[in-house]
């Protein structure tokens, strides 16, 4: 245990470092492009500007915290500090939506094959007056397609889909390098579960044909099960894989 609580602390470490070192880089580049390009304007003017704009790509026109797929890449970015682009940056690497460009980004054919893989997700539905439902869920998903569920209509999740009509799903990794997919969306569908259609495919992609089978035939099919089907609308990504 100790030797593996060192190779987490040595591994968080090094992302830290390379993290800290690539905004440095970043920051000193963008700041020496932007004073060429803005020398001359009156330093007062300039200063005023590029905080008010930096707020804005970051926190949004009413100052809540709205990142922007089109504010994340530094080709393109104007009208931000140094500092404000860094801090951006930051937002950037430890979440970001889909278009955004960061080092630990994933593309739309690895984020796809990654949340296609074997994961056990993190489903998350809203309540009204309490914190979101966060639970544990097996889910299918195939590239390009929807992401699929199976509940009952009348259990907790069933009861919060209807009502809320939409749900985050999230696919991670366990050991290093950490990798995760987090994907949000309004439900699509939402129909009676076949159990030798739906139930038995979901339970053979987590447990094996074997097992998959064993669980079916041993579970009594309830009239409410159901498949909940949500296409993905925005998707968050991080793969710490790139960083080495």
């Amino acid at each position: 245990m100790p030797e593996q609580a060192e190779v987490g602390q040595n591994y968080s470490e090094a992302i830290a470092s390379r993290i800290r070192i690539q905004l440095a880089l970043r920051a000193r580049t963008y700041g020496s492009q932007h004073a060429r390009e803005s020398s001359h304007e009156q330093p007062n003017r300039r200063l005023a500007s590029e905080e008010s704009e930096g707020a804005k790509a970051v926190f949004g026109q009413g100052g809540n915290r709205c990142p922007s797929e089109h504010h994340s890449d530094p080709d393109t970015e104007q009208g931000l500090s140094p500092v404000s682009y860094a801090r951006m940056t930051m937002d950037n690497v430890s979440g970001h939506e889909e278009g955004s460009m960061s080092a630990v980004s994933m593309t739309r054919d690895e984020r796809e094959e990654f949340l296609a893989g074997l994961h056990v997700g993190v489903i998350a539905i809203g309540r009204t007056g309490l914190p979101p439902l966060t639970v544990p869920i097996w889910y299918d998903y195939q590239p390009g397609g929807e992401v699929i569920i199976l509940t009952s209509s009348k259990s907790t999740k069933g009861l919060l889909l209807k009502e809320a009509g939409n749900f985050s799903l999230c696919a991670q990794t366990e050991e290093p390098p950490y990798r995760y997919v987090t994907v949000e969306g309004t439900v699509t569908g939402a129909r009676p579960a076949d159990r030798e259609s739906d139930t038995r495919p979901m339970a053979r992609r987590y447990l094996g044909i074997k097992g998959g089978d064993a669980y079916t035939d041993s579970t009594p099919h309830s009239p409410d099960e159901t498949v909940y089907s949500m296409r993905p609308e925005r998707w968050y990504t991080v793969d710490y894989s790139k960083l080495y």
